[in-house]
This record gives structure tokens, C-alpha cells and sequence, in this order.
């Protein structure tokens, strides 16, 4: 029972919250008010409690509240204390040290707070340094051992030039921060009085973290002391480490440290007129390597800059920027969204440094490049097909990295990962002997496949050992022939070797109906439209309603279906006709064109299904059949095999392209009659579900082999697609 009321209570608050009410206002919700005052009863509030006025009064230095808080740190008793939303159950003792870790600042050679801090050991430390204790009220803290009295490590960067830039554009609202001119520190900066940099390090540390208090501002304080100072001041984290990005770190000891540094130090700075800031002559202040200045052009809003600053970055020491990588990650820094994650940089430089090493070109020549960007563009489908098309049939084992490399970095380009996705899957299969016939390429080959798996990201880099699967004896003995000193290639060569030693096949899916594929029918469609739009709320609901009832038609009523929508508009345009691509593979065209529409119902209403989409494919100048307009299964198959596109990394969640395929699938299905064990079509989408045409690619492919219907033996590497891992 007991849980279950603790569970109530947790339901109650976030409704509460969200509906912007308090606890009061819960009498119009009698449930609801019932279920909190029983968690109330079971443990007493916090807030008005007496432990509540005792941190308040710590925090106004009350030397009396420490002795207070004493009979509490043995208590078992439990308060209700909310976090944002969430209501938790601590004890009285453990409430008692929480507020006595935030409101005092003693060495750990005075005393050892944490959970074993007993009343009688407070106790006994409070009247042995009674008189010593004082409250700083500058840090709003109790301590025994001043500030200026603590041994402090830093290390002291010179403000690169873009740093400066920032600072300076951000002096006017800086120097005019409300808590700055409250406190008077304005008019001390004012006087050229260093005592001002004490003092803006105080307030940080004032407004450490304490239970439910967030204070999102502390950038601005680091900003004003190194506007003010032209250096960046790195002090020890709570991890003994030395950090320079004090302003993002969770825990105290940082601003701790930067406030004893500069009550040690500020006297030491002088007012410098020509610099406008202050400077500490006896500083040794060290230069900022090239990595670190190229790590905060990372952070320019400017897409180019941030971009350019990457791709250098991509060049330079592994050890360096793998170090500086895991500072801006650990410290949760956002760089230019138009980047990659930081993580790239690390496997980036290493295959860089590979490449210099072995004299591999990874950047390409300014043709390649051309190409290569080309694909960036909003492309129609037939000129982005020639485009990939003539690449993968003119691309050098060499010109392979820069293809990849390129990919990499611009990441977030989902255009250019899809086409360079069919660009390598389809080269690699089909050119798979030049790779393991050159130990050179199976190297580099195997290298990549260790570095592209420790992106951590979607899309094939993750999968590049799947080429191995269905590998025959030379590739075994290219494999086991292979040596190198790259530790990194041997346990990718021992991985590739098991793979070609036990392949995974091809399964067909072990569940081919599901919530978002079923077969489905609407005997009277005009009336089941009807009753939808009668029965919808609103608009929105509406919407949702007729796309759920659109996921339910067959081929025969999107006729109807087209008709009966006609005059309605949906919020996103792009929502009306969206089953017309998701549920039937009519990818080619944009059906919310009124003159896209007139021409698919001439088609539809004078053609079969099978010249239907026999006529889109035409028309999207997909090569499926022979000159006399048969079937070519081979080309089929290619179809079937590498144009389910993944993209080369990323690309939405590893979300895959059908593009023409299933319409391809579509005309196979009509004339085998069967769907092998398939729903009638791709899918019920809804605007909600999403299907793609792998599973049934690979059945079909298996059917035309099964049937004798090709003419060549198909035996390369399979597409990266059919592999998930």
C-alpha cells in the first residue's frame, strides 16, 4: 500500500506541474490531493520543517545553526523534499550533511564529512574550533582555514585571438550584469582596483549548486575575468584534474580553486592602460597550441569557420586532439552544429596519420572533390542516379578514402551519406578482388573497419567486416596471407577471418505481418471518410484520423482517395499524400502538385498496376528490363541487392532509401502472384509508421535464384545493408 501511494504522489506532481497549479489547487482534483496529502503523512515536508530554517540560517552565517543541524545527522526520521518534479524520501541525517557539505568549506585535514559524519563527531569538532570557525561572507561559506591561507595548482593560457574577439563584442553587457552592479564591483572596476577579480571569483563560488538551485549564468563570470585579465586561468576539478572550462563544471572544487587562486593572486594584478584589462607581470602565462585555437573555432556560429577548423583539426596530432576531444565532450561544450561529434576528430586523425604514413591520398584530387560535393545538392532522382551511377563506375581503389574521408566530415549532410552509401557499397562489392588481391587496399580496408565501427554512429561504417560475409577461399587466403605491425588491422584481420569461416545468411523475416504492415480493407471508403470527418474533434485530429483511414486502403482506392481529400489541408503539407510514397512506392513524385495528381489518375485510370508502376519506373529511367520490355532479372537483382540504400554514416537513424525497389518488388509480386508471404503493399504508414524494403529484397532476391531465372552467378559481397551489426 505503501507504494502504491508513494506512486500516486509521483503521478500527481508532474500533473500538477505541467498544468502550472499548486498542491492547493488540487482540490478541484480530489483524487490527486488525496494520494499527496497520504505521502505528506507519511514523511513530513521539508520545506517549513525546522532542518529548513537551519539552512537558511547557515546561509546567512549563523554560527548557532551549525549546532543546530548536530542532533539531525543521526536521524533515520524521513521528510518529503521535491527535486524539480520528483518527490523523494531522505532522511533527516542525510539532509543534515547535505546542507553541511554546501554551507562549509573545511579541509579534509580538519575534518571528514560523508555519510559516516556522526552528531557526536560534529559535535566534537564545533567545540574544539569554535572560536577559529569563521564565515566568509564574500563565498557565503564556514571555514576554518582561509582562502588566501590554501595552496592552489593552476595554469595560466594566453586568450587566443578569437577569444578576444568574443570577449570584447560581449564587454557591454558583461560589465553591466545586474549582480555585478548590485554588488558594487562595477565601480571597482571602475578604480582599476584588482580587488574587483576577488570578487567576481567570490560570487561565482556563491552561487555554487546547491539542492534544487541552478544558476545557468557562471560563462558569464569566467567570461569577465578573462576580459579582464587577458588570461584563462585553469584550476583543478573535482577530478584532480586541471580545467579551463570551470564555467561548465557541475562541481564546486573548480570555482573553489579559481577563488583561492585569485584571493592569492589579484593584488598581484596591475592595471595596464594601453591593454585596458589587468596584468600580472610575474604570470608565466603559456602560449595556446594550434589544436586548441582550432578547438575553439569549433564553437563559431559562423558555419564556415567552425567547418574549416574541423577539417585542420582532422590533420593534426592524434594524441593532441584526442585529449582535447575528451576535455570539450567531458564538459558538454556544443560546437557548430553543422559538425560532426567530437568523437570523429579521434578516429578521423588516426586515419589521417594512417594515410601520410602510407602515402595514401585521402583528401582527393579538385575533379573528385567537385564530385564528390555535387552530391550535397537537391538533386532529382534520375540526375543523383547518373551522378552515382558514373562514380561507381569510374572510381580508383584510390580514390576511395577521399570519398569517405569527405563523407566524415560533412556528417550531417544526408544527401551526400546517401549517395556516397550506394557510391561504396555497390563499388566494394563489385570491385571486392582489387581490394583483396592488393594487401595494400585489404590493409587499408581492414584499418577502416576498426576506425569507422568506433565512430559510434549509424549507418554501414559501423558494419564495414559485413563484405566479408559470404567470402570465398582467396578471400580466406588473402586474409590468413596478410601481416602487419598495425595491431588494430590484425584483430580486424583475426574478425574477418571468423566472419568468412562462419557467414551469416541471408534469413528471410521471421515476422513479415506487424502493426505498421497488414493487410487491411475499406469496403465503403466514402463512407468510412465521412464518419472520420464527422466524428474528428479538430484539425489536427482530423488529420491524424484520415491518414490512420488512408493506411488501410488497397491499390484500387487511391482513385477515391484522392478525390475525397482534395479539399482538405493538412498542417504539414507534406502529411496528405505521403501514403502514396510510404504505403505504395511511388517515390518519384511530389503528389502534392495538382498537375502530379492529373497526370498519376490519367495513368492509373488507363493502365493496369503492373503498366502503373511499369510507367513511374520508366519515367524515373530505372533499367530493369530487356529491349523487348521483359524482365532482366540480373539487372533485377542488382536492383533488389545494393538499392535499398543505407547511408554511408548517419543518415536519420540508419533510416533506409527504397527508392524504386519496391515498385520494382511491385511488378515481380504481379507477376508471380505472390507476395511471399508479404502484406498487399509496403505499408499502413498513417504518417506514423515507417517500413522499408529490405526484407522483401532479400526474398525475392533468393526467389529469382531459387527459380533459375539468372543468368550470372551474383556471387559478390553482399550489400552493407542486409547487415544491422
Amino acid at each position: 500500500m505503501k507504494t502504491l501511494l508513494n506512486l500516486l504522489a509521483l503521478i500527481a506532481l508532474p500533473v500538477c506541474c505541467m498544468a502550472q497549479i499548486t498542491i492547493k489547487d488540487t482540490a478541484k482534483l480530489p483524487f490527486l490531493k488525496e494520494a499527496v496529502e497520504r505521502s505528506f503523512k507519511q514523511a513530513p515536508p521539508f520545506t517549513g520543517s525546522r532542518l529548513d530554517s537551519i539552512g537558511h540560517e547557515l546561509r546567512r552565517g549563523d554560527m548557532h545553526a551549525l549546532f543546530a543541524i548536530t542532533p539531525y545527522l543521526d536521524s533515520l526520521n524521513q521528510l518529503t523534499r521535491f527535486l524539480g518534479y520528483h518527490i523523494l524520501k531522505p532522511t533527516q541525517g542525510s539532509i543534515a550533511l547535505d546542507l553541511i557539505e554546501e554551507n562549509v568549506s573545511f579541509l579534509p585535514s580538519e575534518i571528514t564529512l560523508g555519510n559516516k559524519l556522526s552528531s557526536a563527531n560534529w559535535l566534537a569538532f564545533l567545540n574544539g574550533n569554535f572560536n577559529k570557525i569563521q564565515f566568509d561572507k564574500d563565498a557565503s561559506v564556514f571555514l576554518l582555514t582561509p582562502m588566501v591561507q590554501r595552496g592552489v595548482e593552476f595554469e595560466a593560457l594566453e586568450i587566443t585571438h578569437l577569444r578576444r574577439g568574443d570577449l570584447n563584442r560581449a564587454s557591454g553587457r558583461l560589465l553591466n550584469l545586474p549582480w555585478l552592479k548590485g554588488g558594487n564591483i562595477d565601480l571597482i572596476i571602475g578604480q582599476h582596483d584588482p580587488y574587483a577579480l576577488y570578487k567576481i571569483a567570490a560570487a561565482l563560488y556563491r552561487n555554487r549548486y546547491r539542492f534544487d538551485e541552478y544558476h545557468n549564468d557562471a560563462a558569464d563570470y569566467i567570461n569577465l575575468l578573462q576580459l579582464l585579465t587577458g588570461v584563462d586561468i585553469g584550476v583543478k576539478s573535482e577530478k584532480g584534474e586541471i580545467t579551463h572550462h570551470i564555467e561548465t563544471d557541475f562541481y564546486t572544487p573548480s570555482r573553489e580553486n579559481l577563488l583561492i587562486y585569485f584571493a592569492k593572486n589579484y593584488e598581484a594584478f596591475q592595471w595596464d592602460l594601453a591593454q585596458h584589462r589587468f596584468v600580472n607581470s610575474g604570470l608565466k602565462v603559456a602560449n595556446v597550441s594550434s589544436e586548441a585555437v582550432y578547438f575553439e573555432m569549433l564553437l563559431s556560429k559562423t558555419d564556415s569557420t567552425a567547418m574549416n577548423a574541423f577539417i585542420k583539426l582532422t590533420n593534426c596530432d592524434p594524441v593532441k586532439v584526442s585529449a582535447l576531444t575528451s576535455v570539450y565532450y567531458k564538459a558538454n561544450i556544443s560546437a557548430n552544429y553543422a559538425l560532426p561529434p567530437y568523437r570523429f576528430l579521434k578516429q578521423l586523425t588516426l586515419l589521417t596519420k594512417y594515410c601520410r604514413e602510407n602515402k595514401i591520398d585521402f583528401s582527393g584530387s579538385a575533379d573528385l572533390q567537385k564530385r564528390i560535393f555535387a552530391f550535397n545538392e537537391e538533386l532529382s532522382f534520375q540526375k543523383r542516379r547518373r551522378m552515382e551511377d558514373a562514380m561507381i563506375n569510374s572510381l580508383t581503389p584510390n580514390e576511395l578514402t577521399a570519398l569517405e574521408y569527405w563523407s566524415l566530415v560533412y556528417e550531417s549532410v544526408s544527401n551526400l551519406n546517401y549517395s556516397s552509401g550506394r557510391v561504396l557499397d555497390t563499388w566494394y562489392s563489385k570491385n571486392w578482388g582489387k581490394i583483396i588481391s592488393d594487401k595494400s587496399q585489404l590493409s587499408l580496408f581492414l584499418k577502416k573497419t576498426a576506425l569507422f565501427r568506433n565512430l559510434s554512429i549509424s549507418g554501414f561504417c559501423y558494419t564495414y567486416l559485413a563484405k566479408f560475409n559470404n567470402g570465398n577461399a582467396k578471400t580466406l587466403a588473402a586474409l590468413k596471407g596478410l601481416s602487419s605491425a598495425d595491431e588494430q588491422i590484425e584483430q580486424q584481420k583475426r574478425l574477418a577471418i571468423g566472419i568468412v569461416q562462419a557467414p551469416k545468411a541471408l534469413l528471410p523475416e521471421t515476422q513479415k505481418y506487424n502493426g505498421g504492415n497488414y493487410d487491411a480493407e475499406i469496403k465503403n471508403l466514402a463512407k468510412a471518410f465521412e464518419a472520420t470527418i464527422k466524428n474528428a474533434k479538430d484539425t489536427t485530429a482530423r488529420n491524424d484520423s484520415i491518414s490512420k483511414l488512408f493506411a488501410k486502403i488497397n491499390y484500387k482506392q487511391i482513385d477515391t482517395a484522392f478525390c475525397l481529400v482534395e479539399h482538405f489541408n493538412f498542417k504539414w503539407a507534406g502529411e496528405k499524400y505521403s501514403f502514396m510514397d510510404r504505403d505504395f512506392g511511388f517515390f518519384l513524385e511530389d503528389f502534392n502538385s495538382a498537375n502530379v495528381r492529373k497526370e498519376f489518375l490519367s495513368v492509373f485510370r488507363s493502365r493496369s498496376e503492373y503498366e502503373t508502376y511499369a510507367y513511374y519506373l520508366k519515367k524515373a529511367g530505372v533499367d530493369y528490363h530487356n529491349p523487348n520490355q521483359t524482365l532482366n532479372y540480373d539487372k533485377i537483382y542488382d536492383i533488389l541487392k545494393y538499392n535499398v540504400i543505407t547511408a554511408f554514416v548517419g543518415g536519420g537513424g540508419g533510416w533506409k532509401l527504397d527508392n524504386e525497389v519496391y515498385a520494382v518488388i511491385k511488378l515481380l509480386e504481379l507477376k508471380f502472384e505472390t507476395h511471399l508471404g508479404y502484406p498487399g503493399k509496403l505499408c499502413n504508414s498513417g504518417n506514423s509508421n515507417g517500413c522499408h524494403a529490405s526484407g522483401r529484397a532479400k526474398e525475392w532476391m533468393a526467389y529469382l535464384k531459387a527459380k533459375g531465372l539468372l543468368k550470372t552467378k551474383h556471387s559478390e559481397p553482399y550489400s552493407f545493408s542486409y547487415f544491422d551489426n
